[in-house]
């Protein structure tokens, strides 16, 4: 079973920016220097070493364009997204250690890792959801940020009163957050930041079906 994240009993205790979606039945919930800084230097430095990131290529609007983040996948299930299926690589040796430290904090395991990495200000992510049918929907995801600080919003699909909910994530900070409610009712994105000079490394956790 897995370790709850967070319940509206816990409201009043939790960061004011989040209110909105735990009032809301979202299982939310930010841990900033959840690695101190001399880890996440020594993790963002063994991942750009040995991670095989890739620009990834697509189309839209019939035209074929090519990512400004660069992204590889590493577990023992697939996933489709934007109509092609993701096959990942066997989990390498040097990742299981912050793996399992990820799985420890949230008491669950995960099946699949996607790391993206933002070179600069000019790469971000639009408004979606972690929606696809692989995903377990009774499952927790959990997001690590290196590098570089990045803005991350969420906003709510349908009530359009709701004002963005707006955090800044730091280098050693886990997000987590449910794969139910959470994703069938709020979008959330990493905002295009030109000012910023430096990369940023997002390492997001999750629980796909097997197939």
């Amino acid at each position: 079973m897995e370790k709850p994240i967070e319940t509206n009993k816990d409201v009043e205790k939790m960061d004011s920016r989040l209110k909105p979606m735990l009032e809301r039945g979202c299982r939310v919930k930010l841990e900033e220097r959840w690695l101190v800084p001399k880890e996440c230097f020594k993790w963002e430095k063994r991942i750009l070493q040995n991670a095989d990131l890739k620009a990834e290529t697509g189309k839209l609007m019939g035209k074929t364009y090519v990512a400004k983040r660069k992204t590889c996948y590493y577990g023992t299930a697939s996933y489709s997204y934007a109509g092609t299926r993701r096959e990942p690589q066997a989990w390498p040796d040097w990742i299981l250690p912050l793996k399992s430290m990820v799985e420890d904090s949230c008491g669950c395991t995960f099946n699949f890792l996607l790391i993206n990495h933002y070179p600069d200000g000019n790469a971000g992510l639009g408004y979606h959801s972690d929606d696809e049918k692989d995903l377990d929907p009774n499952s927790t995801i959990a997001s690590l940020s290196l590098g570089c600080s990045r803005d991350f919003y969420f906003k709510h699909k349908t009530d359009k009163k709701l004002d963005v909910v707006k955090m800044e994530l730091h280098a050693g900070t886990l997000f987590t957050m449910d794969a139910n409610v959470t994703q069938k009712n709020w979008k959330h994105c990493i905002p295009v930041r030109k000012g910023k000079t430096t990369g940023r490394l997002n390492l997001t956790f999750r629980t796909m079906k097997e197939r």
